[in-house]
Parts: structure tokens; C-alpha cells; sequence
């Protein structure tokens, strides 16, 4: 058997371009994850965008709703108190925001990919939205489980409290509405 012999600038030259060739392919395979990372994020920052959007429309219809509502209990309770036996009023409208892709966006990790600022923003916006859930749900316990005393006074003062109720949900869908609002203006509406 023969040996044959190697010359030592040719096992560098061998060496280096192994590494260069390994290093190479791990560059690209990092450049090509860092541009999914990226279009991961700017995916779930548009989905995130669509849905406050949604939400903000859904919203505003459910905060019309909710003020021709004080308007109608205005109604009943004066009806109420003049004594007039037809009273009634149209339906109240309860509608939960989504938060979809914001939990997608959480789920896939897509958040980890996002500018801090925006994803503080985001979750800003989410918070508020969970306050208002949580009130609307609330409230919705009440008018649901809501039952009419007999006397006149007592009804005067069960819609008077009812009328309460949706006023503070109204107040804090409006607190909704403006950080909808200004979140939407400052990401490119």
C-alpha cells in the first residue's frame, strides 16, 4: 500500500473550506429563519390589527345599544312613575370582544418576534379589553337575573340601579372605543 503525500497548505486549504462551507450553510439557515421569524410577526401584527378593528366596530354598534338602552329605562321609569302600565323596552346587546389572534400570536411564539413596544401596546389594548369583559359580564349577570318587584317604587329603584349598571359599562366601553381608537391611529389605520 501506497501513502501518499499530502501537502500541509493542502490540508489547510481542505480544512478552511469545510469550515467556510459550514459556516456558510449556517449563516443561510439563520438568515432563512430570522426572515420566517419576521414574517411570522408582521403576520400576526396584521391579524392582531383586523381584529381590533372588528372588535372596535363591534363595539361602537353595542355602545349604540347600550345608550338608546339608558334612553328606553328613562322611559319605563317615568312610565313607572305616572303610574302607566305599558312598559318595555328593546333588546340589550352583549357582545365579547375577540382575542384570537392575539393568542395565536402568543401561542406560536409570533410576540417573541415583535418590536417591545408594540407588543406592550398590544397588550395595553388587550388589558382594557379584558376589564371590559369582565365588567360586561357582570353586568350582564344582573340584567339577566333581573326581576321585576311588584310595587312601583321598588321597580323605580330596580331600573334606576339597572340604569347604573350600564352606564359604568358604557363609560368603560368608551375607555375601549379611544384605546381601539388610538391604537389603530398610531398603526397605519
Amino acid at each position: 500500500m501506497e501513502l501518499k503525500k499530502i501537502s500541509i497548505t493542502h490540508f489547510i486549504v481542505e480544512v478552511f473550506s469545510v469550515v467556510f462551507a459550514v459556516l456558510l450553510a449556517l449563516g443561510v439557515n439563520e438568515w432563512r429563519e430570522s426572515n420566517n421569524n419576521e414574517d411570522l410577526a408582521t403576520e400576526a401584527l396584521s391579524k392582531v390589527i383586523q381584529e381590533i378593528e372588528s372588535n372596535q366596530n363591534r363595539l361602537n354598534n353595542v355602545l349604540l345599544n347600550h345608550k338608546s338602552i339608558i334612553i328606553e329605562i328613562d322611559t319605563v321609569i317615568s312610565k313607572l312613575k305616572r303610574k302607566n302600565n305599558t312598559i318595555g323596552f328593546g333588546d340589550i346587546i352583549f357582545e365579547a370582544p375577540s382575542r384570537t389572534a392575539w393568542d395565536a400570536a402568543v401561542l406560536t411564539a409570533a410576540v417573541n418576534y415583535l418590536d417591545y413596544n408594540m407588543v406592550e401596546k398590544i397588550t395595553s389594548v388587550y388589558s382594557t379589553q379584558k376589564v371590559y369583559t369582565d365588567v360586561s359580564d357582570r353586568v350582564f349577570q344582573e340584567l339577566v337575573f333581573f326581576v321585576p318587584d311588584k310595587s312601583r317604587e321598588e321597580m323605580v329603584k330596580q331600573f334606576t340601579k339597572q340604569k347604573i349598571y350600564v352606564m359604568n359599562l358604557i363609560s368603560i366601553e368608551e375607555q375601549l372605543s379611544e384605546e381601539y381608537s388610538k391604537f389603530l391611529d398610531e398603526n397605519n389605520r
